[in-house]
């Protein structure tokens, strides 16, 4: 009978799969640019774990002639122990993603030096590291100050690793989808025609040229405009957008229009030099283009998403991203700033949901409990 309701669990994971896919197209038709994309690439990121750990287990139950019963114990043991069931599968990965990420920073301090920003990938692989060891040995360090074998030690303990290992697979759910779309957003590759690129600044030298993420992001632009030129016959005008900051000697929006001019652009510019953050670029750009809605930008690879975000919540209904690419150390490293940044922006509703899926396990528990039913 409760392999039967295993094999029903399975389903249900195909159903919740499928109907994640579905809401995911519909997001997608919309816009490419929005937090509910992170929110339900990580719900199916996480059914897929549960299914492929539950599906083995399915398989391993029908066809293992020593299988000797499925209680209702186990049935809902396996339902209260998702979250952590996800947290071990994850953890070889995390170890080398943490691994990667070491590599990548020490790179990073090399060549640009210490900065709080160069350490994201050490912490982040320390947290990731230390949360599922956690997960991993609850029973025996809470076994230093409660009979953890008693059952309202062993209840206790299991609320303890729930809360532990729900929050963790909530992070990690949420990482692993910012990077996919953000590497998604990043090779999309803009075919239509459009009549405005932006193209977003970042720090000038204090010789007033472009440093190299700034000239990557230009010349990222210009590749774009002379296709353009070459396919549709008309080269898109392009808006130099980012003001002078404090320790810069030009504005950046007049750093990348002398560079243009070098790379011998002969396309229309123009220049937008009072924006000091990614939101006024769109904001004070959008008020140079009026009303013109056929717009690209171009950013550094990591920045796509992120900047299409800022860009569809200030009015660009349909626009797309031009990608730059940065160098591997830093994209790894930036891109956890991203995901911080996106948590960041929206920390009321993953608050929300984190809370809302502790709350509702700890009361699957406290319900077991009375019961008695794991």
């Amino acid at each position: 009978m409760f392999l039967v309701l295993k094999f029903l669990l399975v389903i249900s994971y195909v159903v919740l799969i499928l109907f994640c896919v579905r809401k995911l197209r519909k997001i997608v038709k919309k816009s490419m640019y929005s937090y509910r994309l992170v929110s339900t690439v990580g719900v199916i990121f996480f059914m897929i774990g549960l299914l492929i750990h539950d599906l083995i287990d399915f398989v391993d139950m029908a066809t293992n002639p020593l299988f000797d019963g499925y209680t209702h114990y186990d049935f809902f043991f396996d339902i209260a122990s998702s979250f952590t069931y996800f947290t071990m599968v994850l953890f070889p990965f995390a170890i080398i993603f943490a691994i990667f990420l070491s590599i990548s920073n020490i790179i990073l301090l090399v060549v640009e030096g210490k900065s709080k920003t160069n350490v994201l990938g050490f912490l982040l692989g320390l947290v990731l590291i230390v949360g599922t060891l956690l997960v991993k040995d609850i029973y025996g360090i809470l076994g230093n100050v409660i009979n953890v074998y008693s059952n309202e030690g062993f209840y206790f303990s299991l609320a303890v690793e729930n809360l532990i290992a729900t929050t963790l697979t909530y992070f990690e759910c949420m990482m692993i989808a910012t990077i996919y779309i953000a590497a998604k957003c990043a090779h999309h590759e803009v075919k239509e025609k459009k009549d405005y690129v932006i193209v977003l600044g970042c720090r000038v030298l204090d010789d007033g040229n472009p440093g190299g993420m700034l000239k990557k992001r230009v010349e990222a632009a210009l590749r774009f405009a002379n296709d353009a030129g070459t396919k549709h016959g008309s080269m898109p005008a392009m808006v130099f957008s980012g003001g002078q900051g404090h320790d810069e000697p030009i504005s950046e929006a007049k750093c990348m229009k002398n560079y243009a001019t070098q790379k011998k652009y002969k396309g229309k510019m123009i220049l937008e030099d009072e924006s000091k953050t990614t939101r006024q670029n769109f904001i004070f750009s959008k008020k140079v283009i009026g009303t013109g809605e056929n717009v690209a930008f171009s950013t550094t690879d990591f920045h796509v998403f992120r900047s299409g975000v800022i860009a569809t919540k200030n009015g660009f209904s349909n626009i797309e991203g031009i990608s730059a690419k940065s160098p591997w150390y830093y994209y790894n490293n930036s891109l956890i700033r991203e995901f911080v940044a996106n948590m960041k922006s929206e920390w009321k509703m993953h608050v929300f949901n984190i809370v809302s899926l502790n709350a509702f396990l700890i009361i699957f528990i406290v319900v077991a409990y009375f019961l008695d039913l794991i």
